[in-house]
């Protein structure tokens, strides 16, 4: 099930109800997990990890905000556009 619509800019026609419904933490794999095994998945532990995660896309959107837009002729030859 996707909680969110599919690119972020298309919108969700599904109703309100049936979007929150998913939203809560039962719901989430990670948390389901983590809940299954107390002796892995410490509080530390999943603030780690959410660290670790939080570091990766900042250094992703960084990276992206620092790179130069590919030159319109390499899109051109990359995906064959006519």
């Amino acid at each position: 099930y996707r909680v969110e619509p599919h690119c972020g800019i298309i919108a969700d026609v599904r109703p309100k109800e049936e979007r929150e419904e998913w939203h809560i933490s039962e719901k989430d794999p990670l948390n389901r997990l983590a809940s299954g095994h107390p002796q892995i998945f410490t509080p530390e532990c999943i603030a780690a990890i959410e660290d670790e995660i939080k570091s990766e896309l900042d250094e992703t959107v960084n990276f992206s905000r620092q790179s130069p837009f590919p030159a319109v002729s390499d899109f051109i030859r990359e995906f064959n556009v006519r």
